[in-house]
């Protein structure tokens, strides 16, 4: 992405049952390029989510995430961390 060219994502924790794995992941990485409509703030930001995937024959079948997109473009724009989201 080039918005954001040093994402780093950490896995934190993961809990599976059945055909299905809930992961909780931390994404951290600095704005250094145009992308998400927003012009390059240089701004490092931290921010968490969740995926949850169900699988089946070894292949993953569906896929949700869940993570605060308008707390980090809020974030970007504004220079304020809402709170979800970390200015690092």
């Amino acid at each position: 992405m080039t918005a954001f060219p040093d994402l780093r994502m950490t896995i934190e924790d993961t809990v599976s049952e059945d055909d299905g794995v809930v992961v909780k992941w931390r994404a951290e990485g600095t704005h250094t390029g145009a992308g998400l409509g927003i012009e390059s703030t240089q701004r490092k930001v931290v921010f968490r989510g969740m995926t949850w995937l169900r699988f089946g024959d070894g292949k993953i079948l569906e896929g949700l995430d869940c993570w605060n997109l308008s707390g980090l473009l809020e974030s970007l724009r504004t220079g304020k961390a809402t709170p979800s989201i970390e200015l690092a």
